[in-house]
């Protein structure tokens, strides 16, 4: 995809807004930069119609975990309670820099619900499910 439609593609999505919500899903994208290159830790809820998505987008937390000496930084939190963390560090003669999204969900009400969590970088996307209530990892990388 050229560049030039990925950043589209990308002010596309923050003008949707938080908790954009179809098929049953309610969705919180927050987006973050990389050593140059955007990515997204798309964070989907399955809820019951007309339900509250407020309480949940802001007790939810992501942590985006990069090695020391790569460029990190906040584009967009969505209205989740988003940080970088630095993990490790990187060999020069490595190819690819490991990421890893860490999204801590609450429950709503005492209830948990559905979970499904995408990280998406460079065309590469990795999901994972669970339940609201704990956590959920996903680990990938940027290719260099």
């Amino acid at each position: 995809m050229p560049r030039r439609t990925f950043l589209s593609l990308i002010i596309a999505l923050m003008l949707v807004g938080v908790g954009t919500a179809y098929a049953g899903f309610a969705w919180m994208d927050p987006i973050f930069e990389v050593n140059g290159t955007i990515v997204m830790v798309d964070v989907g809820y399955n809820l019951s119609n007309g339900m509250d998505l407020a309480p949940l987008i802001k007790g939810t937390r992501v942590t985006l975990s990069v090695p020391d000496g790569v460029k990190a930084r906040l584009v967009d939190d969505q209205g989740a309670k988003v940080k970088i963390q630095r993990v490790g560090t990187i060999d020069e003669s490595d190819k690819r820099i490991p990421i890893t999204a860490t999204v801590e969900a609450p429950d709503a009400d005492g209830q948990q619900y559905p979970l499904h969590v995408t990280l998406f970088t460079q065309g590469h996307q990795w999901q994972r499910g669970g339940q609201s209530g704990g956590s959920i990892n996903i680990s990938g990388w940027l290719d260099r």
